[in-house]
């Protein structure tokens, strides 16, 4: 597990990877020749240790590497509320279990992107007060 939290998949609980690190992340297919917003969004939940809570988290779409893509993703709360195209979102505050913490991301393509690419570039990153509980 990461230092005191983690960000897991609802479908089936497997933690998803850090940043750098593609062998567990959020994949989406799009057709860049029709500039879609992919339907089939992602459920993610964030999830402190055992005997920590994490407050005032924000979880932001952060550039990895050269090619700012982070406009092709928006982040949703736990009833699909959507952010803005590359907007931060405030989680609030979770902990452990039943406390975790879930949250949505969908991705699409823009007009003018005519080039098949993986983009292992973009990622999420979490920032929080974490405390004892």
């Amino acid at each position: 597990m990461a230092q005191y939290f983690s960000i897991y998949f609802a479908s089936d609980d497997t933690e998803v990877t850090p940043i750098g690190d593609t062998t567990n992340a959020a994949e989406f297919e799009l057709r860049f020749d029709l500039a879609e917003e992919d339907e089939e969004e992602v459920e993610l939940y964030a999830e402190a240790e055992a005997g920590y809570e994490v407050s005032d988290a924000v979880i932001s779409l952060v550039l990895t590497n050269t090619t700012d893509l982070t406009d092709r993703f928006a982040l949703g709360d736990e009833t699909k509320a959507y952010g803005n195209w590359g907007a931060d979102l405030n989680l609030g505050s979770f902990g452990s279990g039943a406390a975790s913490k879930t949250f949505w991301i969908k991705a699409r393509t823009q007009p003018g992107d005519d080039t098949v690419e993986r983009d292992d570039e973009t990622g999420l990153e979490v920032e929080g007060v974490v405390s004892p509980e």
